[in-house]
């Protein structure tokens, strides 16, 4: 039952990643469309493309971190679940021997 619940974890991780990823994806497109727009419109001044510019970095900045969080997320949950397994056979073999030592 648990490492069936750790999948099922698993699965919702990596679609939230999915949609986090397009979600970003999409915001920068957007910004991107904005300031093509602006300069289309009005002559910008220097300032306001460095500051387009900065606020997209800082987008894709974002970006990396969550993917890097969400990788690391994943390796945890692969861990957790290589260990449980180990945990729960072990604990099964020492029931067995306790209840021998019982009857004997």
């Amino acid at each position: 039952m648990i490492p069936m619940t750790l999948m099922m974890m698993m699965m919702m991780m990596i679609r939230m990643m999915m949609m986090m990823m397009m979600m970003m994806m999409t915001i920068r497109m957007m910004m991107m469309m904005m300031m093509i727009r602006m300069t289309m419109m009005i002559r910008m001044n220097r300032m306001m493309m460095v500051r387009m510019l900065m606020m997209i970095r800082m987008m894709m900045m974002i970006q990396i971190m969550m993917m890097m969080m969400m990788m690391m997320m994943m390796m945890m949950m692969m861990m957790m679940m290589m260990i449980d397994d180990d945990d729960d056979d072990d604990d099964d073999d020492d029931d067995d021997d306790d209840d021998d030592d019982c009857s004997a």
